[in-house]
């Protein structure tokens, strides 16, 4: 029994990740933590009730010394129906991967379970997990509508804040639309020219920002940091719009050819991206679970005045390919992949799926080590598996309960006799070392392998 302790303690000690795995502080959102409006396209959206609110970061440098800066998107819908504001700061989320929380909840409770079981002899190992875990351890100035028109052209709405001025413009074709933003200091090449054709005379408005303003754009556009430092704040333009998907442009994109310009979308909810063929390899989709997510006072308005949004959930889309990849723009439905419901809803009960394991391991590792040490004097299944709930006792209980368990027998008028004078029998039995052995290589095979199996699947 000391030779079989002894292999024991050694087959434990051979897994002590298991049992730091999930206590070791990690960044699941590199994009998010190291946030540069200036080198990427951002957006945050949230849907609900067919009404789809968006906020893009206005991609301007804050060091900039000229007023022609000129930045525009389509939104696909009529002017009538669409609202433009203007924000400063971005939605600074902080949730986990659910699939890289699932899967360390999972090794979290797999490790549980083995070194439960293997209690005492594991508790130097536990000891060394922890230890190792904890060293890894409104600012509004003027907004409102405005509509005029000039040569073909028909601006909505104006919005002025912060040196920003943003417009929601409808043309009648590209060439009134291309003289309108030549105004402004743009001037669209042929191939733009050619993407926006497409958007003109369909149910789609413009909407247009430039700084109007150089000094209080710069001024607004960063903030004082650590010792003096400045950091850059990233300013929004808010569009809300009604629309049966949710929606972010990016054919306009295109123009910039074979120039990579990553982008980022955030939608809030769990949602599914209807990624095209140009753009599918190059895409990644992860889902984040944030517990709370505290509004700062400068997005309350997006947020609908709340102050906390209590297990936010939320998607990143992030598209890290050649611009002129962007044929199309980029349709989202909201709807949650199969998979990804699963695995937020196991998560919850992952507690209870991990104590119906264990109990289910355990029997069937008393089941198959029975069935090959006592196969010359066979034990009943229900006897055997039985025996396996001890080990819910851990392994002081499970020894105990094998230890006196019978498993061999005495010849029946010897054993009647020792019975009428009234002494107790226990009949030693040398296989009881090799099933103890063999039980708990059954058991950590079994978890190991219900655990790999539920990584697959899900």
């Amino acid at each position: 029994m000391k030779k079989a302790l002894s292999f024991l303690l050694i087959l434990v000690l051979l897994l002590p990740a298991v049992f730091a795995d999930g206590m070791v502080l990690v960044i699941d959102d590199e994009d998010m933590w190291g946030f540069h409006p200036e080198k990427q396209q951002t957006a945050f959206i949230r849907y609900n009730n067919g009404i789809e609110k968006m906020l893009i970061s206005v991609d301007i440098d804050a060091n900039i010394n000229s007023e022609k800066a000129v930045w525009l998107f389509p939104v696909p819908s009529t002017p009538e129906y669409v609202e433009i504001d203007i924000m400063k700061g971005f939605p600074m989320v902080r949730g986990k991967d659910i699939d890289r929380e699932f899967n360390d909840r999972l090794n979290n409770n797999m490790g549980f379970m083995l070194g439960y079981s293997t209690f005492p002899i594991s508790l130097p190992v536990l000891y060394l997990g922890l230890f190792a875990g904890r060293m890894g351890n409104a600012l509004s100035e003027s907004a409102g509508f405005y509509k005029g028109s000039a040569d073909g052209v028909t601006i909505h709405q104006t919005v002025e804040m912060m040196g920003l001025t943003s417009e929601l413009v409808t043309a009648e074709n590209e060439v009134f639309f291309n003289n309108y933003l030549k105004e402004k200091g743009l001037e669209l090449p042929l191939e733009s020219r050619i993407i926006i054709k497409d958007y003109i005379g369909e149910k789609y408005s413009f909407v247009v920002s430039y700084i109007s303003d150089i000094e209080k754009y710069k001024s607004e556009a960063k903030t004082s940091g650590y010792k003096g430092y400045n950091k850059a704040v990233p300013l929004g333009v808010v569009v809300n719009f009604p629309t049966e998907e949710i929606y972010f442009p990016l054919k306009l994109t295109k123009v910039y050819g074979a120039l990579e310009i990553p982008i980022l979308v955030y939608v809030e909810e769990y949602v599914s991206p209807k990624l095209y063929k140009q753009i599918k390899k190059e895409t990644e989709v992860t889902y984040y679970k944030q517990n709370s997510f505290y509004v700062t006072n400068e997005l309350k308005k997006f947020f609908d005045g709340k102050n906390r949004i209590k297990d936010m959930k939320y998607t990143k889309i992030k598209i890290d390919t050649k611009s002129d990849n962007f044929d199309e723009d980029l349709w989202i439905k909201n709807s949650t992949p199969i998979s990804v419901a699963i695995k937020d809803k196991v998560l919850n009960y992952l507690w209870i799926l991990g104590i119906f394991l264990f109990i289910l391991c355990s029997m069937i590792a008393s089941l198959f080590a029975g069935k090959v040490i006592f196969r010359k004097y066979p034990l009943s299944n229900i006897k055997l598996m039985l025996l396996g709930l001890w080990n819910c006792l851990t392994l002081v209980g499970f020894l105990i309960a094998l230890t006196y368990m019978k498993t061999k027998r005495l010849d029946p008028e010897i054993e009647q006799k020792i019975k009428e004078e009234g002494m107790n029998i226990v009949v030693k039995d040398s296989r009881k070392i090799g099933f103890f052995f063999l039980f708990y290589l059954f058991f950590f095979i079994l978890v190991l392998s219900f655990s790999f199996l539920l990584k697959i699947i899900l």
